[in-house]
């Protein structure tokens, strides 16, 4: 059985775990941006609420799919 990692290990992997998280959040901004961006401008051009939200999570997943290799 693996020994339980000490309190400095913990503290090193959990700043590595929030290293990680704000590098990523980082990335996808620019997406997150464009996506609140395009409900807005259907909004504007007269969809609802609803159905520009729909639209602009599509584009998202589909600008996070080409973004990080996935297949959408």
């Amino acid at each position: 059985m693996a020994d339980r990692p000490d309190r400095d290990e913990i503290t090193r992997a959990a700043a590595e775990v929030a290293e990680g998280m704000h590098n990523v959040a980082e990335l996808v901004a620019p997406i997150d941006e464009h996506a609140l961006g395009y409900r807005r401008k259907l909004e504007r051009d007269g969809w609802s609420a609803t159905a520009a939200e729909a639209m602009a999570v599509e584009l998202h997943h589909q600008l996070l799919a080409q973004a990080f290799g996935g297949r959408r």
